[in-house]
């Protein structure tokens, strides 16, 4: 998560430690810190996750493998799409993979 989003939300006091982690280009950066149990949303899945606070203005939020694996969420690239299921049952819900930019932040 960009050190600005985290500014934006007023939740800079929850930022803590710091930490090192390899980008895709095998370089090694240090974090600024890090946020847990961060309650995430999209579409109808919500969970918990933890954001490495990285400054940044490229982007405000990634998210990883750890976050598609842990709501159970199949992504198709090709098609530009993200399925996740919809908290009613059996069904999924698509959305395209730009809502993922819009993904809401639970703040308690």
């Amino acid at each position: 998560m960009a050190i600005g989003i985290v500014q934006k939300l007023g939740i800079m006091h929850l930022i803590y430690g710091t930490e090192s982690y390899k980008t895709t280009l095998s370089t090694i950066t240090k974090a600024l810190g890090r946020i847990t149990n961060l309650l995430v949303k999209v579409g109808n899945v919500q969970c918990n996750i933890v954001f490495l606070i990285v400054d940044t203005y490229i982007y405000d939020i990634m998210l990883g493998l750890d976050f598609v694996m842990k709501i159970g969420a199949i992504l198709d690239v090709e098609k530009g799409v993200i399925q996740v299921w919809n908290g009613l049952g059996m069904a999924m819900e698509l959305l395209s993979l730009t809502v993922v930019n819009m993904l809401q932040l639970v703040l308690e």
